[in-house]
Formats: structure tokens, sequence, C-alpha cells
């Protein structure tokens, strides 16, 4: 791997996200109750995201398979559905 690449990556992962930064900002400002809601918060707008993703991609798979074949990919069932 290239330095570039290992740079890049370490600085993506060391960066904090944008719920991290919102719940940092409001401690500051706000204090620690309201950065406890601010977190909360910001889980409770995760979870829908984390509950679909895999259902839509699973979708996504039974119904454009033969897209998924065609890149060489193979596929995760055998018949139809």
């Amino acid at each position: 791997m290239s330095p570039e690449f290992l740079i890049t990556s370490f600085v993506i992962v060391v960066s904090p996200g944008t719920g991290a930064l919102h719940t940092i900002a409001t401690v500051l400002y706000r204090g620690f109750r309201q950065s406890v809601v601010a977190a909360f918060g910001c889980t409770l707008g995760i979870v829908p995201r984390v509950i679909t993703r895999p259902k839509v991609l699973a979708w996504m798979r039974r119904t454009f398979a033969a897209a998924f074949v065609g890149i060489g990919a193979q596929p995760a069932f055998s018949g139809n559905r």
C-alpha cells in the first residue's frame, strides 16, 4: 500500500464524525445534560439506517441478480423467490 493511501486512511479513521462533533459542541455550549440528549438523538437517527440497509441490499441483490453475476459476484441463492 502506498504511503498516500495509509495517511489518507489514518486521517479518515481519526477524524470525528458529524454526530461526535454535534455532541462535543453541545457539551461545550449547553452542558452535560443537553449533550446526553444530543448523543441519544444522534443514536436514534442512525438506527433506521442500520435496520434498513441490509434489507435494501438484499432486495437489490434479488432484484438485480443478473447484474451482480455480470460483474462477477456469485448469487447468494439458487432458484426463484
